[in-house]
């Protein structure tokens, strides 16, 4: 509440943030086509905004632009699993513990490795021991602790765990898709860029772009950065109070290697053009967490450092910009690759709980591709703070009444 009081962080009335989504307007399926959804595009200086379809994207954006793709891979994180006595369980791997937190690591591991999982199920208590189908993977309950558990898997053959869970497990679908996984969803939901083992909810903004869209951009002179977040199910937390500054933000891996972060910085150098465009919320939580870290050590602040990553807490920015007012793009990735050379880090390793809502300061992106996402959520929240109060409510608003699909497998928005 001290940031509140302090007025850091202004105020914000969540109802203002709301807006009536009919349950048939939630795409339940994506188009068979990826290119094919439909692409709202607005400006947000001139306030012009134009119906498209998502595979003239490279027509619509300013050519020699950088995009920001953020490449995390979804697993098989969804285990349908089985106690001694036949009765069903359900384990949702959402964080890797113990030797390593890095999902791509643990996801390496053979034999054995330990995760964090909802649990669903009654009376799987600690001690519990559950099976998959044909014995492939045990799971034993190490802990409990509210719909959650600490469990460590183990198998006999030599493969790793991303195969054995590849083998029996199935894409967690968003909890607002009311139906079960199928065979083609493990495509669907998955950017053909998907690279990095490690989430359970999809970058969505990215399940439009096909290899030829990717190539066109490249055509046009544009140029391509990877970061890696990987999306946990706090993705889909509600925010359940009135007052945004109750609301515990979720926290989530980033991972960017420095070779990524000195390709952004060139651009902002060097082009006339240095429009950064971020494809989806995820890619814009990540690049101007990366931002926020450069202003700290521009400053002359310490890191929060817990398990060798990067702490970064969700008020972070608003604290920053009042104590220090604004810092320059350029200033601030120089100061971040400098820590990185110093400290000889090739890849930042952070968790951030950066939270994007109206009067927030961007440092970088200057464009967003993206979904449209829950009524009074965080993500509506991070768009409204880009466009503003009056022009996101003019978006939504526009896509309702065009038959727009909404949510993970639905259409998408250029904002500039």
């Amino acid at each position: 509440m001290e940031l509140n009081q302090n007025r850091i962080v202004p105020e914000i009335n969540l109802d203002q943030y709301d807006y009536d989504l009919p349950k048939d307007r939630i795409a339940d399926y994506p188009l068979e086509d990826r290119s094919k959804s439909k692409l709202l595009c607005l400006n947000r200086r001139t306030q012009e905004l134009k119906h498209e379809v998502f595979f003239n994207l490279p027509n619509l954006i300013p050519n020699e632009s950088l995009l920001i793709f953020n490449n995390t891979k979804v697993i098989a994180a969804r285990l349908n699993m089985f106690k001694d006595t036949g009765g069903n369980a359900e384990l949702l791997c959402i964080e890797p513990t113990g030797v390593t937190r890095d999902p791509q690591i643990a996801m390496a591991h053979k034999h054995e490795t330990s995760w964090i999982c909802i649990v669903g199920g009654k009376n799987i208590n600690e001690g519990k021991v559950l099976h998959s189908s044909k014995d492939l993977l045990k799971a034993k309950i190490l802990k409990r602790f509210d719909n959650k558990a600490l469990v460590r898997f183990s198998w006999d053959t030599h493969d790793s765990f991303a195969q054995i869970i590849e083998l029996i497990g199935s894409v967690p679908l968003p909890p607002y898709i009311k139906r079960q996984p199928i065979e083609t969803d493990k495509v669907r939901y998955q950017t053909v860029y998907a690279n990095f083992d490690g989430s359970v909810a999809a970058p969505t903004a990215g399940l439009h772009f096909t290899e030829d869209i990717i190539n066109q951009l490249s055509l046009r002179g544009n140029t391509i950065a990877n970061v890696t977040l990987h999306v946990g199910p706090g993705t889909f937390k509600p925010i359940d109070s009135e007052n945004i500054f109750n609301h515990d933000m979720h926290k989530e891996m980033i991972s960017v290697e420095k070779a990524e972060i000195i390709k952004i910085l060139d651009h902002m150098e060097s082009k006339a053009n240095n429009k950064i465009i971020a494809v989806g919320t995820t890619s814009v939580r990540t690049v101007e967490t990366l931002f926020w870290l450069g202003v700290k050590i521009h400053n002359g602040e310490e890191m929060d450092i817990l398990h060798n990553e990067i702490i970064f807490e969700q008020w972070t920015p608003y604290r920053l910009m009042s104590k220090y007012g604004i810092t320059g793009a350029t200033t601030s990735f120089r100061a971040l690759i400098e820590y990185m050379e110093k400290n000889s880090l090739n890849r930042i390793n952070a968790r951030t709980k950066l939270f994007i809502v109206p009067g927030y300061n961007f440092g970088v992106i200057s464009g967003i591709i993206t979904n449209y996402h829950l009524p009074k959520s965080t993500l509506i929240l991070l768009v409204a703070a880009f466009l503003g109060n009056d022009l996101w409510k003019k978006a939504y608003r526009e896509a309702l009444n065009n038959d727009y699909r909404f949510l993970s497998y639905g259409d998408s928005s250029l904002l500039l």
